[in-house]
């Protein structure tokens, strides 16, 4: 009968441990602060969203023209990717739009500029 009575004991400490375990993971996981950054380009003046105008604070947002931008190719691949595409790896070399437009397709995942 003692040896019942310390099985169920037992148990059910284990039971109380492993349940205050999965707690304090959950806890310490919710805990966390997140800091999430939205990067937008507007195309005209009318959609900043500042509660000054740029013009007042005597900066101007001029759109990039197509040999600036910077796309990315891998050296085994047949199409252009940009920065934050998932087949862009570490050996990804980095070159200007207008070099890779007429040698390589665009991506159909990120979907860089034309």
């Amino acid at each position: 009968m003692f040896r019942l009575i310390l099985g169920v004991a037992s148990i059910l400490a284990l039971a109380w441990w492993k349940r205050n375990m999965i707690q304090a993971f959950f806890d310490d996981w919710y805990s966390r602060e997140v800091e999430i950054i939205v990067q937008t380009k507007s195309s005209s003046p009318q959609d900043q969203t500042d509660s000054e105008p740029a013009e007042e604070m005597g900066q101007t947002e001029e759109a990039e023209p197509a040999e600036d931008v910077t796309v990315y190719v891998t050296a085994s691949g047949t199409r252009y990717h940009q920065a934050g595409c998932r087949s862009v790896t570490e050996s990804a070399e980095a070159i200007s739009l207008s070099e890779v437009v007429d040698r390589y397709q665009p991506c159909g995942r990120c979907k860089p500029p034309v």
